[in-house]
């Protein structure tokens, strides 16, 4: 029977670490009455009297739900000497079970912005060594200045140069730029007259010699320029362009090519017969093709036959526009027609 007893009080110790309960709020030397004003005072326990049949395993169970908590009522009311001898009418010291606090409410975090970055637009780059295209002027409006000679003996002229120019620059200022012109060709276009021209340098004007006369200094120079070259303000091309599907609603044709060239090649500018008034735009792409064959595009896989190149705008005017080839599967003239291109079957850059 001893046995028995001993193996449940062990169990009974075992138990309590799992189930703590209230601190222990008195001392073996501390009178009983003092112990049980001060559970009063501090209202955190009660005072129960001890009733014949109590035991404090009958005990437990009634405050703590368990038998097995009865070593903390013993812990906690050191003047019972004995935990098997209780008798009635004596104080029994109840502290609440520990309860572990509730569990904090989960604060609403405000959730982060997230910002969505729109991918970087594809720019091509324009190389700005290459800054030299054809343009067009009607037959009224190409009273330009001209160079007239170099100062020296020279009659071509290079980087570095000098030279005299006869007529009047819409800026004349001091440093300013302006781009030489060497005329091509006429061309009609939407039953208009015009002059080719092809860029050729780009120089400075705006300095006199020590007899008055207007003097211009050649910056950069693509063909040496000679007597008879125009000058005009200066137009760069720009640095760089975004790409896109030309509209196949606009029907295009390569009016002319660049510096009178049979034929179009990698890196080449052309003139196009389309401008900003019938909806051209920069970046625009197409796809210059065989106009005679009448099965030039396979309608069912949109795959062009007999593609010679891809064409991008980079200048666009009011009647006309420059294109430059950026990808060429074969040379080929002026007269051919465009067709919007679609961007995912262009695989290769602009020449550095």
């Amino acid at each position: 029977m001893m046995k028995i007893v001993k193996m449940l009080l062990l169990a009974g110790f075992f138990m309590v670490s799992l189930f703590p309960v209230g601190r222990v709020a008195a001392k073996a030397d501390d009178p009983i009455d003092s112990v049980i004003s001060k559970v009063q005072q501090d209202g955190n326990g009660e005072v129960y009297i001890i009733k014949k049949g109590d035991t404090l395993w009958d005990l437990s169970e009634h405050f703590y739900l368990t038998p097995w908590q009865w070593p903390d009522l013993w812990r906690n009311n050191p003047e019972i000497m004995d935990p098997h001898w209780i008798y009635p009418g004596n104080k029994l010291i109840v502290f609440p079970r520990e309860k572990k606090a509730p569990p904090a409410k989960p604060v609403d975090k405000p959730k982060p912005v997230v910002k969505v970055q729109e991918p970087a637009p594809r720019m091509i780059k324009i190389p700005q060594k290459n800054n030299f295209g054809p343009v067009l002027f009607a037959l009224h409006t190409d009273n330009f200045p001209q160079v007239t000679g170099g100062v020296g003996e020279n009659d071509w002229l290079v980087d570095g140069d000098r030279f005299f120019y006869h007529g009047q620059p819409e800026d004349s200022s001091a440093g300013a730029r302006v781009k030489v012109l060497r005329y091509l060709d006429k061309v009609s276009l939407h039953g208009k007259k015009y002059r080719l021209y092809q860029e050729i340098a780009i120089a400075e004007i705006g300095q006199v010699d020590a007899d008055g006369n207007p003097l211009g200094k050649l910056l950069c120079v693509q063909v040496p320029v000679g007597s008879g070259d125009r000058l005009v303000p200066f137009q760069a091309f720009p640095e760089k362009v975004q790409p896109q599907a030309g509209p196949d609603s606009l029907k295009v044709n390569v009016l002319a090519i660049e510096k009178e060239r049979q034929l179009a090649d990698f890196g080449s500018f052309v003139i196009l017969d389309q401008g900003s008034s019938a909806g051209m735009e920069n970046g625009s792409v197409f796809a210059a093709f065989d106009q005679d064959n009448d099965f030039w595009r396979n309608p069912s896989t949109e795959v062009y036959t007999d593609k010679y190149a891809d064409v991008m705008v980079v200048r666009v005017f009011p009647d006309y526009s420059v294109g430059m080839v950026i990808n060429l599967d074969l040379p080929f003239s002026s007269g051919v027609g465009l067709a919007g291109e679609h961007l995912d079957r262009i695989p290769g850059l602009l020449p550095q």
